[in-house]
């Protein structure tokens, strides 16, 4: 089922905010701080167990144990820890683990605090000391739409621009060293209304990151790799890519195809031998109702409204939600996609999320995040007409 059902989750795939690092005033991206590391001894590794370095926002689970996980939010579908690790600040949750993972845990070897990560907040305040524009919240838009004007017909120089609320000021970042005319022109289409910061050497083009971008589902397979979503950094100046999986092979093969155009972002990097190594998610709770499921832990990024009675054919062994009967144009039952790792047990229906917490049963009325995906294919699935994509924890509204 769960192949069946992977390229509906595709579609409403979590779509992230671009994430920046901070640019100097010469235009080169800043250079990664120094890292606090606490290495733990040596830890003998378990059998089936991979050698993998997971980063992401550290949380305490239900069961009061710690956790990486995958992003921030509810649900986080973690991976649990165990051994000590580096206690992140209040301005650094986002943890780097190193350890081996036997599908069930993360046995820490080392941890650190990273240096960037894609859930840090970027800096986005202007390289120009001193230079202050009129307090406003937004640029005004007639100096604004003549910025973008003129970076029209330079796609080959103009490598992305941002806003810094702070100091009101448009920050606009050329490639190349020799920018005088380009900044006295940039400077004449802002007039008196708005202060603009004309930066240099920038390595790509924004024209070029994108053409890269289009360019890279080609060469990343997706499926393996559980990629979530890519853009381009305007702080960076790179394409950003979000991921679930990465190993040397994924790396080296887009490296070789766009050189150091590409910055990765996973969850779980392979750091001996390959994604197809990796042990499965072993469940919190195991059930004996196969329950269709996120096949990663990014989830759905829809963001509709849904209420639905959860109901189970015992016959076909499966969950749906009944048709709603109001609906003129309903196609009967739907069938629920849970997020990554929950699971289900029978008699009554009991459903569990990922850490193994009873979160909904057989007759409960429950609504959450989504949306709703028609699909066609030539087996019934519970003889629903469509999926829908949870993209939050589901809560009872209705006992």
């Amino acid at each position: 089922m769960e192949s069946r059902i992977a390229g509906l989750v595709v579609a409403a795939l979590l779509v992230l905010a671009a994430c920046s690092a901070e640019v100097l005033s010469d235009g080169a991206p800043s250079p990664d701080a120094t890292s606090t590391t606490r290495p733990i001894p040596d830890v003998a590794r378990p059998d089936g167990s991979v050698l993998v370095k997971v980063t992401g926002p550290l949380q305490v689970g239900p069961g009061g144990f710690q956790e990486i996980c995958a992003g921030p939010g509810d649900p986080c579908a973690g991976i649990p820890l165990a051994g000590e690790v580096v206690e992140p600040d209040s301005d650094a949750a986002v943890l780097q683990v190193t350890g081996w993972y036997d599908g069930s845990q993360l046995l820490v070897i080392e941890s650190e605090i990273p240096a960037s990560s894609p859930f840090n907040d970027s800096d986005f305040s202007t390289p120009c000391a001193g230079l202050q524009g009129r307090a406003s919240v937004n640029p005004p838009d007639d100096p604004m739409n003549a910025i973008v004007a003129y970076t029209e017909t330079i796609p080959d120089r103009y490598a992305g621009r941002w806003w810094d609320r702070a100091n009101a000021v448009m920050n606009v970042w050329l490639t190349g060293q020799d920018i005088e005319s380009h900044r006295l022109a940039l400077e004449h289409a802002a007039g008196d209304d708005l202060a603009v910061c004309v930066i240099d050497g920038a390595e790509y083009s924004e024209a070029t990151l994108l053409e890269i971008q289009t360019r890279l589902f080609e060469v990343v397979d997706q499926e393996a790799t559980a990629t979530w979503a890519t853009s381009v950094g305007t702080l960076t100046n790179r394409v950003e890519v979000m991921m679930e999986y990465l190993d040397a092979d994924t790396r080296s093969h887009v490296e070789s195809e766009f050189g150091k155009t590409v910055e990765f972002y996973a969850f779980i990097e392979v750091l001996d031998g390959t994604i197809a190594d990796l042990p499965g998610q072993a469940p919190a709770h195991p059930g004996n109702v196969e329950l269709l499921t996120q096949p990663n832990r990014a989830g759905g990024g829809m963001g509709a409204l849904g209420t639905f009675e959860l109901r189970f054919d015992a016959e076909l062994g499966c969950v749906y939600f009944p048709a709603d009967e109001t609906d003129a144009g309903g196609s009967g039952r739907t069938v629920p996609v849970w997020p990554f790792g929950y699971t289900a047990e029978s008699n009554p229906l009991r459903i569990y999320d990922q850490d193994g917490v009873l979160v909904a049963q057989e007759g409960n009325v429950i609504q959450m995040g989504g949306g709703f995906v028609e699909y066609v294919t030539d087996q019934e699935l519970c003889g629903a007409g469509g999926a829908w994509i949870m993209s939050s924890r589901p809560v009872i509204v209705d006992q």
